[in-house]
């Protein structure tokens, strides 16, 4: 039985040998490509560090940031909202109307602290015109900018 499948066997394994020996030649020259290309493409990063032009998207940390300027936003308006109201209470002792005025006028920052006070805007909206990114900017300018004064006003 084993006469009969050794020539069968040995014609796979022949097979086999130069399937291997292509698939390696092959991956030798995929490789060879790569390392071959690897110090432009690497320049070219370096190059875009330099001139400032590097991007990297971070659409979850971006969400998340946006998540925490929200919670942050509506902190804001509890605190305006304790403090007017504590601040009534305290006043309303001595001047009744000045004290319910000041409980009467917390009623808004409560309700956009229970609300949310809306999204605002996206983040790179936000900060693209914030006074540390003009400043930014009009002392390290992006090549091929036009050109900005050298102040942080614009």
């Amino acid at each position: 039985m084993w006469d009969s499948i050794e020539p069968y066997a040995a014609q796979l394994v022949g097979d086999e040998g130069g399937n291997v020996l292509r698939d390696v030649g092959k991956q030798a020259l995929d490789i060879a490509g790569i390392a071959w290309r690897l110090p432009g493409r690497a320049d070219a990063l370096l190059t875009q560090v330099e001139e400032g032009r590097l991007a990297v998207a971070t659409p979850r940390l971006d969400k998340t940031v946006a998540r925490v300027e929200h919670a942050e936003r509506r902190l804001s308006w509890a605190v305006v909202f304790a403090g007017l109201i504590v601040g009534g209470a305290l006043v309303r002792a001595e001047s009744p109307g000045l004290g319910n005025v000041l409980m009467l006028s917390a009623v808004l920052p409560g309700l956009v602290a229970l609300f949310g006070g809306g999204r605002g805007r996206p983040l790179q909206e936000r900060h693209s015109d914030s006074p540390v990114v003009r400043n930014y900017r009009a002392f390290n300018p992006v090549p091929g900018a036009p050109a900005r004064r050298a102040t942080a006003r614009q």
